[in-house]
């Protein structure tokens, strides 16, 4: 599935998700599910990366070294609170991530609330 979003520096992106990829008026029972389900809060934010790389596979019964490029792939994450002050205070720090190496980017950066 794509996805177009403006990252935290403010510039247009367009990046592969997966289908359990959470957005603002999405289903919350996914994110606060498992372990989480009495957890208050939720910052959500994604990494944007370019996967590519080398995999072993068997070929005719010998392991050889395959290379892949899945283009640009966005990886959500999810940091959990039970205390207001400090998921907010997460999310508005999570808002100036700025790209570190091997990072093309981030965004969609949440604040989720469990009801």
């Amino acid at each position: 599935m794509k996805r177009e979003t403006i990252t935290t520096e403010g510039k247009r992106i367009s990046f592969d998700v997966d289908k359990d990829y959470f957005v603002v008026g999405a289903d919350k029972k996914k994110v606060f599910d498992g372990s989480f389900k009495r957890s208050k809060y939720a910052v959500a934010y994604t990494e944007v990366k370019s996967d590519v790389g080398t995999r072993f596979e068997n070929r005719f019964g010998c392991p050889a070294s395959v290379y892949y490029d899945n283009g640009i792939v966005g990886y959500q994450n999810f940091t959990y609170f039970n205390d207001k002050t400090e998921a907010i205070k997460d999310f508005e720090g999570r808002q100036k991530l700025t790209p570190k190496i091997g990072t093309i980017a981030y965004a969609d950066v949440f604040l989720i609330e469990n009801n």
